[in-house]
């Protein structure tokens, strides 16, 4: 391995790319030793590509930013978790990889299990009036703990404390969005008719007589 090269030839300074783009090393020191470092490199890498794999997946584009995520963070999930070299450039449709065969397996599944997750995903909004989204949530969050554990996967997003918007924005699961936003309009009903108010007209005169 690279250690034991340093170590036998201590002359040679041996850099690698920093970027995960860049293949090549770069080798310094006396030229003697530098061409045995070199063989010894290639060597090395033809007796690891003999147990390396490479494969292409394709994937919509649109999906390509998700797969690499914010400054490449949740790229660098599936490279660690997985052990295979990803490369997945924007604008593309095809993620390479690379790795021994049962990293590219695992790479392979992870990232098109995420990629059907996030294609099976929808945004949806149920109005509800703000005055009833206590209610809605329930005594210590027990109703909206129940829609909660019945459909694990919906992010349920309440307007801010103090704000007067009717709007509860659900993100998740197509089935899973269509059967919460389901349950909290059925809900939100049976709230509003539990909340019925009406104004009678009675002459302000007659007040003393209805009250008495």
């Amino acid at each position: 391995n690279i250690n034991k090269l340093r170590q036998t030839y201590a002359k040679v300074f041996v850099k690698f790319p920093n970027d995960e783009g860049e293949t090549e090393i770069t080798l310094e020191g006396p030229p003697e030793e530098v061409d045995a470092v070199r063989e010894s490199l290639r060597t090395l890498a033809d007796e690891l590509l003999k147990t390396l794999r490479h494969q292409v997946i394709k994937v919509p584009s649109k999906f390509i930013q998700h797969v690499i995520g914010q400054n490449g963070s949740r790229i660098r999930q599936f490279r660690q978790s997985t052990g295979a070299y990803i490369d997945a450039p924007k604008g593309s449709e095809e993620i390479s990889l690379e790795g021994t065969p049962e990293a590219v397996t695992k790479a392979r599944a992870e990232i098109l299990e995420f990629v059907k997750k996030i294609e099976n995903q929808r945004t949806a909004t149920v109005k509800i009036p703000s005055a009833f989204h206590a209610q809605v949530i329930g005594t210590k969050g027990e109703n909206i703990k129940s829609v909660r554990d019945a459909n694990p996967s919906v992010n349920i997003q309440f307007p801010d404390k103090g704000s007067d918007s009717d709007e509860i924005l659900l993100r998740g699961d197509k089935d899973e969005v269509d059967c919460v936003a389901a349950s909290l309009d059925a809900l939100g009903q049976k709230i509003a008719a539990e909340n019925y108010s009406e104004n009678v007209h009675v002459f302000r005169m007659f007040h003393t007589n209805v009250t008495d």
